[in-house]
Formats: C-alpha cells, sequence, structure tokens
C-alpha cells in the first residue's frame, strides 16, 4: 500500500501494523469500519491548509507528534456493542 505524503511514517505504520492489536477485533463491523478508514486516511493524508474544511485548523502539532495506542483496553459501554 502506498502511503500519501501527507501522512508520515509514524502514523502510517499505526494503521497498517496495529490492527489486530486493537480491542474489538473480533467484531466485523467494527474491523470493517477501522478498514475503511484506514484506507481512506492512507489515501488522503492529514488535512492541509488548503482544505477549506481545514484551514483555519493548524494540524501540524498532532502530525509532528508521535502518539501510540494504549497497550490496555478501557471500558466500552454495551450500548455500543
Amino acid at each position: 500500500m502506498s502511503v500519501n505524503p501527507l501522512l508520515n511514517e509514524h502514523y502510517a505504520g499505526l494503521l497498517e501494523g496495529e490492527q489486530s492489536n486493537l480491542f474489538g477485533q473480533d467484531l466485523a463491523w467494527l474491523s470493517s469500519l477501522r478498514a475503511k478508514a484506514s484506507e481512506e486516511c492512507t489515501k488522503v493524508g492529514f488535512p492541509t491548509l488548503r482544505d477549506e474544511e481545514w484551514r483555519y485548523t493548524n494540524i501540524s502539532p498532532i502530525e509532528k507528534s508521535q502518539f501510540s495506542l494504549s497497550d490496555k483496553a478501557g471500558d466500552i459501554s454495551d450500548e455500543f456493542l
């Protein structure tokens, strides 16, 4: 899968390599939704100030940070399952 230059390598790696470690991976509908979101994010990349909806929002601090996934799941209400 080719990575959009607007998506840095750290986040591309999270999208590609951590899918199987996410809580709820055994829920088919959630896995499907995550796969679609990952594909779209990889295709489109991070929004820039040239995107109309984002032109007043500088997300470069988010992009430059290296957030990681939690190694333990939080509680999820049954109403979401």
